[in-house]
């Protein structure tokens, strides 16, 4: 896959486990997404915000797999917060 591929198909399965989490939370939760970039990376952050936020994600989520197993495939960084309901990724 290249470079663009590869990041589009990894933010497409954060997106899907941050839509997952947001659907679960208590009182509906808010998605953020944000994007930088220079010259030599791209960095792109998904963090899922709201009071009564739900349990993290399991570890065994498809979605979280796939998206780890791309990182690591593309040589890229993935920086996943405490709670998981936060993710990076600099390419």
């Amino acid at each position: 896959l290249g470079e663009a591929q590869t990041l589009r198909q990894i933010m497409i399965n954060l997106m899907a486990v941050a839509l997952n989490l947001a659907g679960e939370t208590a009182k509906r939760g808010e998605i953020r997404i944000d994007c930088s970039c220079d010259a030599q990376q791209v960095r792109l952050g998904i963090c899922v915000e709201g009071r009564g936020t739900a349990a993290p994600v399991r570890d065994d989520d498809f979605s979280l797999a796939l998206a780890r197993t791309l990182v690591q495939l593309s040589q890229a960084r993935l920086e996943e917060s405490e709670g998981a309901n936060s993710w990076s990724v600099e390419v």
